[in-house]
């Protein structure tokens, strides 16, 4: 037995349980103060004199994100510097908030591609720096936004524009950022909203705040952004570019001769219908194109019944507390457009609705009436779309509408919007419009009140618009095919004529321009026996694609520039063009440019002088915005850097072994 068990067993005292909870354990006899004094000072010499400094950098700052992740230089206040956790909540702020702007702008999409393109530019690191800077600046010049024009911009909405780092100018969608807002009035629905994107109100506003009193700040720098007059005058002549053109025109209808003695058999026509694209074949067989269509089951209440639906009415009660007289006033507002329309317009009505609707005192019966059976319908064609969403057998509505005493209507013969409208006991090409529109959705066709009755349903399947069997346009497709054969003997001719003066221009690569003199161009005209016609020199910005009763060749073609010649017209001087069509396949042209010049006389009416100077001094706007808070000039009038990154990646750049 060892002397550990010989011992006799003690319980310790109370003292000792104190002792043994203490971090310090202070001999017995010594001053607990002055013993922990002099731990401190040991402490404290040894981390002075004998610890690297590196250990006591740590217990100066163990944080990296306090280190100067950001810097510029105040005009007044000298260096401020942005650690990287301010940072990088100032961007998070900012993603927050255009996440929010895309929320209520997602079904939109002008607004939804431009708040993408926003969200991208404003997110960058560098665009980050430059939102701070200006803010500040903006703030320094006692810019600020009021809480009356605040709470207009979130009512009525708004579209900010403000400019972007010069790096990004050329090759942005949009030249400036452009941030949309869309409106929202309700205040308890913006609540809810804000709620739904984990955005507080607070913060909403105060991120509103800031983009309004950049862009007021970058306005307000543009204003000295004049234009110059010899830049408006440069931009009407860029407007009014002229070009010499000359051409040859290979007319479809002249070659139809050609083609009417053209045959083909069925096989053919079916070949060629069939190979024919969407657009082409919409085109060519219009008439006979075939609408998207679909099946419908109804359930209707018909207006004029004189009978109670008491089994609709006990199965969807009003709501207690519900004003019958309010419902009914409602009701009439709502719908006595449809309900409650004179037979004849009351000449002497002082209001149109006095012209146009009855009295709600003269019909306050019949809305009160059909106001609790409306009521009833909205509430049952809710509880109806709620179980098509999760799933409703295909015989129960009509079980449903037996019981509640309601009209019903099954016809899963697919049918088109006209062939619905004018459905016997449908008859309403609006309500024709929202089966075909719950096809292509959900399948629930909402609650509607029409001029004979009030009626929801479920839609069947759709099936979507498209070409006509060839069966059905067989009688028409050899004439077509005739069109199409006289179109491809001119656009042939177009090609033979384009490759001869190729041939005779000794030019072999494919691929280099053809660039030939006036002379060689009219020898293999002629040659051929085609014409050269002048259409001298064409201002461009008169190309607008008017169509002219009896136009001449000339015409025409400058109509044909208009719309499909344009990329024709940017070849090289003296260069023969590849051949273009017309919209309407009547002609194929094949130009050879002469040049390119400035308009002789400048003719620069009011109306373009306004138009013109707004523009350029847009432009003088966005030059002087980037010579001010461009990447470089912030860099060289703020000393805008990131310290942080820039040594983090001379750091890694020197740790990388060295290209051989």
């Amino acid at each position: 037995m060892s002397k550990h068990e010989d011992a006799p067993h003690q319980e310790p005292t109370p003292e000792q349980l104190a002792a043994a909870d203490e971090p310090v354990h202070v001999p017995k006899g010594q001053s607990r103060g002055k013993f922990l004094l002099i731990l401190a000072l040991m402490i404290f010499t040894l981390v002075i004199y004998v610890v690297p400094a590196e250990f006591t950098q740590m217990f100066r700052s163990g944080d990296p994100s306090e280190e100067s992740y950001f810097a510029w230089n105040h005009p007044r206040d000298g260096r401020q510097e942005v650690n990287a956790r301010a940072f990088m909540l100032e961007s998070q702020s900012m993603s927050n908030l255009l996440y929010f702007l895309g929320v209520i702008s997602s079904d939109f999409q002008p607004y939804a591609d431009a708040l993408a393109d926003a969200r991208d530019s404003m997110l960058e690191e560098e665009q980050v720096g430059r939102t701070i800077i200006l803010d500040r600046l903006a703030q320094d010049a006692g810019i600020e936004i009021t809480d009356n024009e605040l709470r207009k911009v979130i009512m009525e909405g708004a579209i900010l524009q403000l400019s972007r780092p010069s790096r990004d100018t050329k090759n942005a969608q949009y030249p400036l950022i452009t941030i949309p807002i869309r409106p929202i009035s309700d205040g308890a629905l913006l609540k809810q909203v804000l709620a739904s994107a984990n955005l507080s109100p607070l913060d909403y506003e105060s991120g509103l705040r800031q983009l309004l009193r950049i862009e007021r700040y970058e306005s307000l720098v543009g204003i000295v952004a004049q234009p110059k007059p010899e830049a408006i005058e440069a931009a009407w002549k860029k407007q009014h570019q002229e070009y010499g053109l000359d051409f040859v025109a290979f007319d479809v209808d002249a070659a139809r001769a050609e083609a009417e003695s053209a045959t083909a058999d069925e096989a053919t026509l079916r070949s060629w219908y069939d190979g024919l694209d969407s657009m082409t074949k919409r085109q060519k067989f219009n008439a006979e194109w075939v609408a998207e269509r679909a099946g419908a089951e109804l359930l209707m209440w018909n207006l004029a019944d004189t009978t109670e639906p008491t089994k609709l009415l006990e199965r969807f009660p009003s709501p207690q507390g519900v004003d019958p007289e309010k419902v009914a006033q409602d009701y009439y507002n709502q719908f006595a457009n449809v309900r409650f329309r004179r037979a004849e317009e009351k000449a002497d009505g002082a209001t149109a609705a006095e012209r146009l609707y009855r009295p709600f005192e003269e019909v306050a019966d019949q809305a009160r009436r059909e106001s609790r059976i409306h009521a009833a319908l909205v509430a049952y064609s809710l509880d109806v779309q709620n179980r098509i969403r999760t799933g409703l057998a295909g015989d129960v509505l009509a079980v449903e509408a037996a019981e509640l005493g309601l009209s019903y209507i099954r016809d899963d013969s697919q049918r088109t919007q006209a062939d619905w409208s004018s459905y016997p006991g449908v008859g309403d090409a609006t309500f024709a419009a929202s089966i075909l529109r719950a096809a292509r959705g959900d399948k629930f066709i909402p609650l509607y009140v029409g001029p004979a009755n009030i009626a929801f349903g479920r839609a069947g399947a759709i099936s979507e618009a498209g070409a006509p069997n060839f069966e059905d346009v067989a009688a028409r497709a050899l004439e077509e095919w005739r069109k199409d054969q006289a179109f491809t003997i001119a656009n042939r001719k177009a090609s033979d004529f384009y490759n001869a003066v190729r041939a005779k221009s000794g030019i072999t690569e494919a691929t280099a321009p053809l660039k030939v003199d006036e002379a060689m161009f009219l020898d293999v005209a002629t040659a051929q026996g085609y014409t050269v016609n002048s259409a001298g020199w064409v201002d461009e910005a008169k190309l607008t694609g008017e169509t002219l009763d009896n136009p001449t060749e000339i015409e025409r073609f400058k109509t044909a520039l208009a719309f499909t010649g344009r990329t024709a017209m940017n070849v090289e001087d003296s260069v023969v063009a590849l051949p273009f069509t017309t919209m309407t396949r009547d002609r194929v042209y094949v130009l050879r440019k002469l040049g390119k010049r400035d308009p002789p006389e400048l003719k620069l009416e009011p109306r373009d002088y306004k138009s013109l100077r707004d523009q350029a001094a847009s432009e003088r706007s966005n030059e002087v915005m980037d010579e001010l808070f461009g990447s470089a000039s912030l860099k060289a009038r703020f000393g805008f850097s990131f310290p942080a990154r820039e040594a983090a990646e001379k750091e890694k750049a020197a740790q990388e072994p060295a290209k051989s």
